[in-house]
């Protein structure tokens, strides 16, 4: 559902990759009317587990809209138990407390930053950028008018994956 206006809607989600014994966040910024503006997809080289790997979303998602010069956004993710501590409506637990009071802070940075739960089916827009369908770790892709613009490196199947994922009309 879309955000009213002037908001962004910022959603992020983190996926772990045991294999490999990394993790990685996806996050996925639209405007007020659902238009994809910008995803970035990031891959940590260490083993997180899961309440550490979606905290680390909610942090990737601050950092990302800050460089975006996006101030007024509502930051989605599918964690309830991270959403409640960032609210302030429960305590986080001892392996991310420190996180989770950074996120806190940096959300001050920000004229509007608005903390919501979405379920699992609604956190799409970043599920779909899971690795090796979507996004690439390192990609940052931009939509401006009909243009994509890559910040980083970029491969085929990113292109692919924007072209049949979004309107470039």
């Amino acid at each position: 559902m879309p955000s009213s206006f002037p908001f962004y809607k910022v959603n992020g989600d983190g996926a772990i990759f045991k294999d490999q014994k990394e993790a990685g966040v996806e996050v996925v910024i639209r405007d007020h009317v659902g238009n994809f503006i910008a995803g970035l997809s990031k891959k940590f080289q260490c083993p997180l587990g899961a309440i550490e790997v979606e905290a680390k979303a909610f942090e990737s998602c601050l950092e990302f809209a800050k460089n975006m010069d996006i101030q007024d956004f509502v930051l989605e993710g599918d964690s309830l138990n991270i959403v409640h501590a960032l609210c302030g409506n429960s305590h986080a637990t001892s392996m991310i407390t420190t996180l989770i009071y950074w996120v806190q802070v940096a959300s001050y940075e920000f004229q509007n930053v608005l903390f919501s739960h979405v379920r699992r089916n609604g956190n799409m827009p970043a599920h779909q950028c899971t690795w090796p369908n979507g996004l690439h770790a390192g990609d940052v892709i931009s939509l401006v008018e009909t243009e994509i613009t890559l910040k980083t490196s970029y491969s085929d199947t990113m292109t692919n994956f924007v072209k049949s994922n979004f309107s470039l009309t």
